[in-house]
């Protein structure tokens, strides 16, 4: 496997050996709303509009998806996460 490919497995890994299930959760959430984010820039704007703010988009994404999982005391459930995903839809 090349480096490009293993990065993004060795930052997962790395991710879920520090924070455990709790590291799992994010990445889900994480992953959610970037997609969600992402999808909307790109019918809003432009891909490469996309492409120019990952950086700030991951930062943002990683930062809303630390929040849900303090504000459910790490157990947020499926309508927690929706309600989240829905509001962002609607920007």
């Amino acid at each position: 496997m090349s480096k490009v490919h293993s990065w993004p497995f060795e930052k997962m890994n790395e991710l879920i050996e520090k924070n455990g299930k709790r590291g799992l959760k994010l990445l889900f959430i994480f992953k959610n709303l970037k997609r969600v984010v992402t999808d909307r820039i790109i019918e809003k704007y432009s891909y490469s509009s996309m492409q120019n703010y990952e950086g700030e988009i991951n930062k943002k994404c990683i930062m809303i998806a630390r929040e849900i999982l303090d504000r459910n005391e790490e157990d947020p459930s499926e309508g927690d996460i929706k309600k989240v995903l829905d509001s962002l839809r609607n920007l």
